[in-house]
């Protein structure tokens, strides 16, 4: 057995595990938005079916399930639905390290590639939740592996695994239903069959969509029915050309910055050899991809941090009544203007390196000298299209929304990586510092927003278990109120909201009220002793 095979892969896991310990997802308290998703694992471990009363957009089905697995052992907790998050994250690292190598046969490169995805701060934070994130883009990647594979080899089995991964993945997003899509263009590309040919070569996109929708028709009929867009309907926002227009240009920026702030390490390595390897019209051609994009870059840069998973030099929402995580006391700054910089000039070298592809695609489709690689392409770049058009329409609009970018665009921009290239010592060092400060950044901010989080909910069992304060008197930020809907968490009244804030739970004193109890925890970014608060309302004598 080739012990080299395994040596990266298992380096990956013990990163992993290295983080996972530093972050300590242990505690049962809910993070951001995944309360919504915990319920209806609550209710299946619980009263043995499936139910989801709250509003939300993703389906969510397969991730209940695989969350409800990991709870049987010893009941509902959110401790366990982490640990399937986090077993779901590394299973999407290792999946996507072949996914490289499956590309550019270079393992160290698929080291790299792998790695930059690892301590990207939106998919560590999110797998160290049960947030919806992670577990599709993991689905994701071990669906494009498998599609990979059916243009690679023509084997019926690749592609049965591919559609089943798709599937899942979309009873996780529905989002996903852009990556069988792809997988038609691409094959349509390599084999050229004729209208009626290609017709069956769109049958995995729709099994992936009957799926979702028998998805549907079941949540309806059980009485779980799905409202996505808080509502809204995809006819309502395409109602207003105007507003989706604006949207376009305002997220196009957002998905370049992101993505080429975190491939920067990568693309220091390829850019300038993928401009020398065109001939002087085609150096004219690419610059016009950077043109096109440069006014929606210049008019989102004032935005950035875009937030709300990163903001201010923390990870993660906060929804207590102070509003912000209190700012880091570093002997070090950073200027804003240097990170967006990074990220311009990131998108800059980014779209050079997309023009070059389409360039070489479009020459090699005239020259009907289109190959394997040549579908790999047309897959990703129908894949990145497919899903930023998906992006592009609902009102709302995250940070984390770019994370599955990052994977695609470090797949295309790799897809003309010789496998013997050669991997310079002074570029090599600048992408491990590069890649060391971003993964010291994840894995203490994350620590430190499972830290805060896990500290407020203490407090907040103070109030409900040793002070007997009803819970409808406490504002301990949305992730309390709506969790206190769940019948199953002890001591805690059914009631959504509190309407009555006679008691605060937040990270400073507020006009009109007291602090009377603090709760220290410890920050590791940057090391220092913090403490959340609990105010009372100060009454008025009479």
């Amino acid at each position: 057995m080739n012990r080299s095979k395994f040596f990266f892969p298992a380096l990956l896991v013990l990163i992993w595990i290295i983080a996972t310990i530093i972050v300590n997802p242990i505690g049962n308290f809910p993070l951001n938005d995944d309360w919504q998703y915990a319920r209806p694992v609550a209710y299946l471990i619980n009263k043995g079916h499936y139910f989801a009363p709250d509003t939300y957009s993703p389906i969510i089905i397969a991730q209940v399930y695989w969350g409800a697995l990991f709870c049987l052992p010893w009941g509902f907790s959110y401790t366990a639905l982490r640990i399937s998050v986090l077993v779901l994250g590394l299973l999407g690292i290792i999946g996507f390290y072949f996914l490289i190598n499956l590309i550019t046969g270079n393992k160290k490169v698929s080291f790299i590639g792998a790695l930059i995805l690892l301590v990207n701060p939106f998919y560590l934070s999110h797998a160290n939740s049960f947030m919806t994130d992670v577990p599709f883009l993991a689905f994701v990647i071990f669906s494009v592996f498998f599609f990979l594979k059916s243009l690679q080899t023509d084997k019926f089995l690749f592609l049965i695994l591919a559609v089943i991964f798709a599937i899942v993945a979309t009873l996780i997003r529905q989002f996903c239903i852009a990556i069988p899509f792809a997988y038609a263009f691409a094959v349509i590309i390599k084999y050229k069959p004729g209208i009626v040919g290609s017709l069956k070569y769109f049958i995995p996109a729709v099994l992936a969509i009957l799926a979702y929708n028998l998805g549907l028709v079941w949540l309806k009929y059980i009485g779980s029915e799905l409202r996505p867009y808080a509502g809204h309907t995809v006819g309502g926002f395409l109602s207003e050309p105007a507003a989706v227009a604006e949207q376009i240009f305002e997220r196009a920026g957002h998905i370049l910055y992101y993505s080429a702030f975190f491939l920067f390490p990568l693309l220091v390595y390829n850019t300038r050899d993928v401009y020398r390897s065109l001939s002087s019209k085609q150096k004219k051609i690419v610059w016009i991809f950077p043109l096109i994009f440069i006014p929606s870059l210049m008019s989102t840069w004032h935005q950035l941090p875009y937030g709300p998973i990163i903001k201010q030099w923390s990870i993660g929402v906060n929804t207590l009544r102070t509003g912000v995580v209190p700012p880091p006391h570093l002997d070090f700054d950073i200027p804003q203007i240097i990170l967006n910089s990074i990220g311009f000039i990131g998108a800059i070298l980014l779209l050079i390196d997309v023009g070059a592809i389409i360039i070489k695609l479009v020459k090699s489709y005239r020259a009907s000298s289109l190959n394997t690689i040549s579908a790999y392409q047309v897959f990703i770049l129908v894949g990145i299209i497919g899903y930023a058009l998906l992006m592009f329409i609902p009102v709302f609009f995250f940070d984390r929304y770019t994370l599955l970018f990052v994977p695609f665009f470090l797949l295309l921009v790799l897809s003309n990586w010789q496998p013997d290239a050669i991997l310079k010592p002074g570029k090599l060092i600048f992408s491990g510092i590069f890649i060391f400060l971003i993964a010291y950044f994840s894995i203490t901010a994350t620590h430190d927003y499972l830290e805060w989080n896990r500290t407020r909910w203490q407090a907040l069992e103070y109030l409900v278990s040793e002070r007997e304060v009803y819970s409808h008197k406490i504002d301990g930020g949305s992730e309390y109120a709506g969790w206190i809907n769940e019948p199953f968490y002890p001591n805690i009244e059914n009631n959504p909201v509190a309407n009555d804030d006679e008691y605060v739970v937040s990270f400073a004193n507020l006009n009109g009220y007291e602090i009377i109890k603090q709760f220290p925890y410890q920050n590791y970014f940057p090391f220092e002793t913090r403490n959340i608060c609990i105010l009372h309302r100060i009454m008025e004598h009479r």
